[in-house]
C-alpha cells in the first residue's frame, strides 16, 4: 500500500507534458535570465568605460612619466623623442573613410623607454602588394597621441624574420612590443601632432546600447519558450480534461 501511495503522490506531483520538458522548459529559461543579465552587467560595464573615454580625452596631455599601470587607457599622453625609422611596422587592410590602406606604427625612443607609436593611416597606392614609402623625421620632437586599448591578434604571422619594415596583416601590439623592446601599449597620435600622417578616428568602439538590445532579445525569447511550454502542454492538456 506504501509503495502505491508513494507511486500516487509522484504521479500528482508530475507537471503536465511530463517531467522531462519541465525541466528543458525551466533550464532554457534560466539559461536566457542569466544570458539577459549578463548582457545588462555588461551593458553597465561600457557605459562606465565610455564615461571614462570621453571624461580622458577632454584632460590636457600628461607627461609620459606620469602614465600609471592599469590606468593608461584613454589617456593624452605628450613623449619627447625619436622615432626608430628601422623598425617599422606596415600594418595592411586597414580602412580611413571607406578608403583602403595601412597603419604605420613606429618605435619612439624617449628617457621613459620605447614606445609604439601608431602615426596614423596610408593609402594604398596601386594595389594592396605595394608597400608604401614612408617619410619619418628624424629630429628630436615632441608628440602627443591616446594611448588606445589594442585587441590583440593570435596571428603573429609577418612579425618574425630580420627584414624590416615588417609588413603584417594583423595588430600584434604585445608581439610588436617583444620585438622591438617597447612598452606593451599602442600610442595613436593626435590630429595635431607632429609626425603623424593622416590621423585616425579617436572613437569608442561599441556602446551599451547594443547589450540593453541583446539583454531584451534574450528575455523576448525566455518569454517566448514559456508561451510555447503553456500553450502546447498547459492548454492542451487543460482542453482535454
Amino acid at each position: 500500500m506504501a509503495r502505491r501511495s508513494f507511486k500516487a503522490s509522484l504521479a500528482a506531483m508530475r507537471p503536465r507534458g511530463g517531467w522531462a520538458l519541465a525541466i528543458q522548459v525551466a533550464v532554457a529559461v534560466c539559461t536566457t535570465l542569466g544570458l539577459s543579465t549578463w548582457q545588462v552587467i555588461r551593458g553597465f560595464e561600457k557605459a562606465e568605460l565610455r564615461d571614462v573615454y570621453v571624461d580622458r580625452l577632454a584632460q590636457d596631455p600628461i607627461d609620459v612619466a606620469e602614465l600609471v599601470d592599469g590606468e593608461n587607457h584613454y589617456r593624452k599622453v605628450s613623449l619627447t623623442g625619436r622615432f626608430d625609422s628601422s623598425r617599422t611596422f606596415i600594418v595592411a587592410y586597414q580602412r580611413h573613410l571607406g578608403s583602403p590602406g595601412f597603419w604605420v606604427i613606429e618605435p619612439f625612443d624617449t628617457d621613459q623607454g620605447r614606445f609604439l607609436v601608431n602615426r596614423g593611416w596610408l593609402a594604398v597606392v596601386g594595389t594592396w602588394f605595394h608597400t608604401p614609402e614612408i617619410e619619418t623625421p628624424k629630429e628630436l620632437m615632441e608628440i602627443q597621441g591616446v594611448v588606445w586599448p589594442s585587441k590583440s591578434e593570435l596571428s603573429t604571422e609577418g612579425y618574425e624574420g630580420d627584414n624590416w619594415p615588417k609588413r603584417v596583416n594583423r595588430l600584434n601590439i604585445e608581439k610588436m612590443a617583444e620585438v622591438t623592446g617597447a612598452h606593451g601599449e599602442e600610442i595613436r597620435l593626435l590630429a595635431a601632432s607632429p609626425g603623424v600622417l593622416t590621423p585616425i578616428h579617436l572613437s569608442f568602439e561599441g556602446g551599451s546600447s547594443t547589450h540593453w538590445s541583446y539583454a531584451f532579445q534574450w528575455l523576448i525569447i525566455g518569454a517566448l519558450i514559456v508561451g510555447g511550454y503553456w500553450f502546447f502542454a498547459l492548454r492542451n492538456t487543460d482542453m482535454d480534461s
